[in-house]
């Protein structure tokens, strides 16, 4: 989303605003933060496409948090995880021909059809669903249960990478309403850490990316809970995910010593993968980069300590609310 953009009034600069706002939808009424463009030379505000489906996505990201919906990534992941069709899919959950590709394109569920949604999620319950339809038989049911029951027992005993990015949840405001997803984090790790091979740094242009990201586009990139803790905002639990990340090889460390203390430095194991990431996603790490490699570590603290996000989380070290303080984000 661009900052400054020509104002259609007068021909001036018009500029980025975020205002507080209640908006209702359907029977419910949630505080958003919205988007809207002003003229720095005739004062006219307005919106366009791209601020209206931000403000959109706020409120129905909202609404899916409150009554536990499924998501619309959250949906193609879940059928094509199962390597099944839109439409197989809406004949095994009991909806019309072509309501699950709706749904998957954004359609907000209603009623029953939410309540099936949410289940599924739970691979038990859409075990259970696919036994009672017969509809799927021979081999292809024969890999789905497969595949089910191996889903199913990761619940029961899950990974390390399962418990600190679990993909059964329906994505939150604490997750920037994104699916938690080691491989985007694991990935955003490798693009800083050359300019950042240490961890208080190295944390701080993490917690930048994600929470700049949302407040442009309303989703985080890795779907990563973050928490204020003294020395700034930082992925929640980054001791685990870091040890995970060696275990997995993305990187290994190794101490140095600068003015008689000893450091944990990363040294990158693997290439940073482009294709995990989507243009806008691209432009936000490279505006991070950009803007911080160059800084020294407590600049950059500093920096995060003048946001909302540690002022008003830090004494608790409390988990960070995307919707809430991602729009107030100062740095970005």
């Amino acid at each position: 989303m661009n900052i400054k953009i020509d104002c259609p009034h007068c021909k001036g600069l018009a500029v980025l605003f975020t205002e507080k706002t209640k908006r209702k939808y359907r029977n419910d009424e949630f505080e958003v933060y919205e988007h809207f463009y002003k003229c720095n030379k005739c004062g006219y505000a307005f919106t366009n496409n791209e601020t209206d489906g931000f403000n959109l996505t706020q409120v129905h990201n909202l609404y899916r948090e409150k009554y536990h919906i499924p998501f619309p990534v959250q949906l193609t992941a879940i059928r094509v995880g199962y390597g099944l069709s839109a439409a197989k899919m809406s004949v095994i959950l009991g909806f019309g021909t072509n309501q699950y590709r709706l749904y998957e394109n954004g359609e907000m569920p209603t009623g029953g059809n939410a309540t099936v949604l949410s289940m599924i999620v739970d691979p038990s319950q859409f075990k259970h669903l696919l036994l009672k339809k017969n509809i799927v038989t021979g081999k292809k049911l024969s890999e789905i249960l497969t595949s089910l029951d191996e889903r199913i027992q990761s619940f029961k005993s899950p990974s390390i990478e399962n418990i600190l990015f679990p993909g059964n949840l329906i994505p939150n405001r604490f997750t920037g309403f994104s699916l938690p997803d080691f491989n985007k984090f694991a990935n955003m790790v490798l693009f800083f850490i050359n300019d950042a091979p240490f961890k208080v740094k190295l944390n701080k242009l993490l917690f930048f990316a994600d929470f700049a990201q949302f407040k442009y586009s309303g989703y985080s990139i890795s779907g990563c809970k973050y928490a204020a803790i003294p020395m700034g905002p930082v992925p929640n639990d980054y001791s685990l995910i870091f040890g995970l990340l060696e275990s997995k090889e993305y990187l290994t460390t190794t101490l140095v010593n600068i003015k008689d203390k000893e450091y944990d430095k990363f040294i990158p194991m693997k290439k940073f993968n482009k294709a995990l990431f989507n243009a806008s996603e691209i432009e936000t790490l490279r505006n991070v980069s950009n803007k911080f490699k160059s800084l020294p570590t407590e600049k950059i603290k500093n920096i995060s300590h003048e946001d909302k996000a540690w002022i008003d989380n830090q004494s608790k070290k409390a988990l960070i609310d995307y919707s809430k303080y991602a729009p107030l984000l100062k740095a970005l």
